[in-house]
């Protein structure tokens, strides 16, 4: 297995859509719900929008367990595929959260976006900032 050398998408613009408290059953670790839609480049395809939601587990360590779904198009809404993902962030001091997370694209797409089909990526985000790598 290996890793791609450069990203196959990247995004520097996103935007918090949403939120909202799923459980705070043991009131030590509460899961919380984000969606968020980032307007992002693919390599060979151009602009897509990336609409998704996360849940997070949030530990008192610092450390968050997500589990996420979303939907990606091209600009023009002709071509889609969808994800599914399992990731880790952690925070820093200035409670900034960088995530680590694999992602599972899936799409019946014959076009622009027909690679995604039964590819995995590694995923990494920070304040919405956020790139996807093939994992070969």
């Amino acid at each position: 297995l290996g890793i791609a050398a450069c990203p196959f998408y990247e995004s520097n613009v996103g935007k918090l859509i949403g939120q909202r408290v799923v459980s705070t059953t043991n009131g030590i670790t509460p899961q919380i719900e984000y969606t968020s839609i980032e307007n992002g480049t693919i390599k060979g395809v151009g602009n897509v929008t990336n609409l998704q939601t996360w849940t997070a587990t949030i530990s008192p360590l610092r450390i968050n367990y997500g589990v996420g779904q979303g939907v990606i198009t091209t600009a023009d809404g002709q071509d889609m595929a969808t994800w599914t993902g399992y990731g880790v962030g952690k925070s820093n001091i200035n409670r900034v959260i960088t995530y680590h997370d694999i992602l599972f694209f899936n799409t019946n797409s014959t076009g622009k976006l027909a690679f995604l089909k039964d590819l995995t990526g590694l995923h990494t985000s920070d304040n919405l900032t956020s790139k996807i790598w093939e994992w070969k």
